[in-house]
């Protein structure tokens, strides 16, 4: 074992001087000294290490495999010295969390980390590594001070131990925050110092990083040759050493610097052209640097967490582009950045077979800005997704960097028309008061969502201390079982309330006056200033952050007509995925159809209205519904990769949209057991499937909730896309049991007339919106259509029937 740890201590030794291949030399040879001696500890040692040299590499699922594996072994270990190398290994998975871009995670495992060290008292070393870790964890989600308190009591402990290494890291750490603040003076002082140590023990790579927020910190203080310099280092030495993580961070960094200097000049009627050119080329750069590590990544939650980390550099890439006057170019940039997971989760085989040279819809998209022929390709782009034959306009929205509402809107022609916020102008509507005002309808929808909740995505902006006060309990519950990978406890989020597929909504005059005055509002900042372009009948939406959960069918106009009684509404998550969807589909075979409903429930309330819905439902195409303790998980997964339409009502989660379903257990449901995630639809169930379905239909609570990305919302509805489903009909709150049966009857009554989902969710609001007993928004505004406008032909209905027939016979 003394051997084996000495052998270890020299990989670790390699590896702060960056000499990562040596590094793995010695874990080698520990791993093949080890496999005689066969000790458990020693194992979770050289895997902890071997990590270390993957996370380096910017390897980081190998990475995170090594130490998850190796705080297994330490767990099982007793004494202290398992405790200690639990809290190695958890402080050195939040780091490679934070570099995933995945910042719960990483907060809950250094926190526990530290709460460990501190009780066992005898590593200060390992302790101080783990208060700066968690310190840069604060700085990338713009918390400086926080990240500043942090970093001190790391550079006060690493200056009783000796430690150079935490001594530059803490040093550095405090330079961020405080450029983040705005001291950029201060900011130089601490990262000359870091830079210095840096370089004098050997890590060219940390001292890179320090150079680059000098960099910015110089340019604060308009010293640009200086600052140039500096980013000219930090860059060189990242590509030397193929350190793509820091490299994207500092092209857009630089890309950002060389717009401020183009603005100036464009500002003062200077010639700013070159200045701006040059920012989007170090944005393009950040962005390759960025697609690098994503090629690399498998795990859909990674791949998303980390491309929304670095989304930024498609966002920052619309300023100059719309200043240069290639608006076109900036919506085909910001679309392939909302794209980049979901097409490579549901259409990469799609991609395959274009026969452009080999060259995927992507890769022709991306080539035709860099020749300056975007409006060709936005061309084609409006033509795939069908604008003139569906006589619709894509309004595309976009909160910038200064988080200031930006909308393209598309045409059937393929123009594309730009207005963009302007504080001297009308138009002028800032991303705060935009989720003021959609949380504010969500309330009067009975969700009680906070914003820091309903609006949570791993963002920079994002306040997590803060927004935890306002959280409701089963809202943090969820958030620590995401953080500690435990789900088993959804079931205690909903409260027994008969007939409702969740706490019941129920309409007031109080409730429906207060949120009119909202959606006007609403109807007034988001379609009022484009409403003047807008061609055709049929809006397709590409909402950005809290606008996924703006309920845009009850908006209300100056004179008092609802938007979904002028146009049809779809909600996409980007127009490229869209394209790919549609072409996808255009290949798939017809099956059969899977209703299921009032799946028995542990401690939940049965839903009769439901399980008479797809009763009624089924009986229309012919199919046989699932319904009480038959409607299982397993049985469900078993069935749902053949059919065409798939039609679930039951309760849903409130915070991830997760579809509760009837227990594998034999026992009754008398509520003295709890709901396991074997009873649960979950997200990653959905992504596992490969689904050829046309129209899913969830009928069920808050089935279009979840957390918010780059590329919309991540929660159940999101992961039927990515497992190919064309078409999603999701609720963005509770729904009432008996009003939802009446709705999806008069729904799909207007789908077997073979009309068009969107053409018969309009028809069918618009019938309750007269009903009397159901016109207010809180019942019919609920539902939503996202992904394609899709329409089942009286053939493939009866095909769809026959395929019915014979499941049933066969049974």
């Amino acid at each position: 074992m003394i051997q084996i740890q000495k052998l270890v201590g020299k990989g670790e030794e390699m590896l702060a001087k960056e000499m990562v291949d040596e590094a793995k030399v010695y874990l080698t040879k520990a791993k093949e000294i080890n496999i005689e001696l066969g000790d458990k500890m020693a194992e979770a040692l050289i895997l902890e290490s071997f990590g270390h040299c993957y996370q380096h590499e910017g390897d980081y699922e190998k990475a995170l495999k090594m130490t998850s594996d190796a705080i297994a072994i330490f767990k099982q270990q007793s004494g202290t010295t398992g405790q200690a190398g639990n809290a190695n290994g958890l402080g050195h998975l939040g780091t490679i969390y934070s570099k995933l871009g995945r910042y719960k995670e990483a907060i809950a495992c250094q926190k526990k980390a530290i709460e460990i060290l501190l009780i066992l008292g005898d590593d200060p070393n390992a302790l101080g590594t783990t208060y700066g870790n968690m310190g840069v964890t604060h700085n990338r989600i713009k918390e400086p001070r926080k990240a500043i308190e942090l970093s001190q009591e790391a550079y006060r402990i690493s200056q009783k131990t000796g430690n150079k290494v935490e001594e530059a890291r803490s040093l550095h750490n405090i330079g961020d925050a405080y450029n983040q603040l705005g001291q950029p003076r201060k900011s130089i002082s601490y990262c000359k110092k870091s830079a210095r140590i840096w370089t004098e023990i050997g890590n060219k790579r940390n001292a890179s990083v320090s150079y680059g927020v000098l960099a910015t910190s110089y340019h604060k203080l308009g010293k640009m040759e200086t600052s140039e310099r500096y980013s000219k280092m930090c860059i060189d030495t990242n590509l030397h050493m193929k350190q793509f993580h820091d490299l994207a961070i500092a092209y857009g960094n630089r890309g950002l610097m060389y717009y401020d200097v183009a603005l100036e000049k464009f500002l003062s009627s200077g010639d700013a052209k070159e200045s701006f050119e040059s920012s989007i080329e170090n944005f393009k750069l950040a962005i390759e640097s960025t697609d690098t590590i994503l090629a690399s990544l498998s795990v859909d939650k990674n791949k998303t967490a980390f491309a929304d980390k670095f989304y930024r550099w498609h966002n920052s890439l619309t300023a100059p582009f719309n200043l240069l006057g290639r608006s076109t170019a900036a919506l085909l940039f910001l679309d392939l950045g909302r794209a980049k997971i979901l097409r490579q989760l549901a259409y990469n085989e799609v991609e395959n077979q274009v026969e452009d040279k080999g060259q995927s819809s992507f890769e022709l998209t991306w080539l035709a800005i860099e020749n300056e022929k975007e409006k060709e390709r936005i061309c084609v782009l409006s033509k795939e997704i069908q604008l003139a034959e569906s006589n619709a306009a894509v309004l595309f929205y976009n909160f910038n960097n200064a988080k200031i509402l930006t909308i393209w809107v598309l045409d059937a022609n393929g123009c594309v028309s730009l207005k963009t916020s302007d504080p001297r102008g009308m138009f002028t509507t800032a991303q705060e008061e935009l989720e003021d005002n959609v949380t504010e309808v969500l309330q009067k929808a009975s969700v009680g969502f906070s914003r820091g909740y309903s609006f949570l995505k791993p963002s920079p902006l994002f306040d997590v201390q803060n927004a935890k006060k306002s959280i409701p309990k089963h809202a943090l519950n969820q958030e620590k079982a995401e953080a500690t990978g435990h789900n088993d406890k959804e079931a205690n989020d909903i409260k027994s309330k008969p007939e409702c597929r969740s706490p019941a909504v129920r309409a007031d005059e109080s409730r429906e006056r207060l949120a009119k005055e909202t959606r006007s509002l609403l109807y007034r900042a988001l379609i009022t200033p484009v409403k003047s372009l807008i061609n055709g009948k049929k809006l397709i939406i590409v909402p950005d952050g809290c606008l996924f959960f703006a309920p845009f069918s009850s908006f209300i106009d100056e004179n008092g007509c609802l938007l979904s009684e002028e146009y049809q509404i779809q909600t996409i998550p980007s127009v490229y995925v869209l394209a790919m969807g549609m072409q996808s589909s255009s290949n798939r075979r017809i099956g059969n159809s899977l209703f299921v409903g009032n799946p028995e429930c542990v401690q939940l309330p049965s839903l009769p209205s439901a399980a008479r819905e797809v009763e009624y439902l089924a009986s229309l195409l012919d199919a046989k519904p699932l319904t009480g303790r038959m409607a299982t998980k397993r049985k469900i997964l078993e069935l749902m990769s053949k059919a065409s339409i798939i039609h679930i009502a039951s309760h849903g989660h409130e915070g991830t949209g997760h579809i509760f379903l009837a227990s594998e257990s034999n026992k009754p449901n008398d509520g003295t057991y709890s709901t396991s995630s074997s009873d649960l639809l979950t997200q990653s169930d959905v992504l596992q499937c490969k689904l050829s379905a046309r129209l899913v239909v969830l009928s069920c609570c808050h089935s279009g909730m979840g957390n918010l990305s780059s590329e919309g919302v991540l929660g159940i509805a999101r992961s039927f896309l990515g497992a190919g489903a064309s078409s999603i009909l999701v609720t963005l709150w509770t729904i009432d049991d008996e009003f939802t049966k009446q709705f999806m009857e008069v729904f799909y009554e207007k789908i077997l007339e073979e009309k068009s989902v969107c053409l018969a969710l309009k028809e069918t609001m618009n019938i309750f919106q007269r009903s009397g007993q159901y016109t207010s928004f809180l019942y019919w505004a609920a539902f939503q259509i996202l992904g394609e406008d899709v329409s089942f032909t009286k053939l493939e209905i009866e095909e769809i029937r026959g395929n019915n027939k014979k499941i049933m016979a066969s049974n």
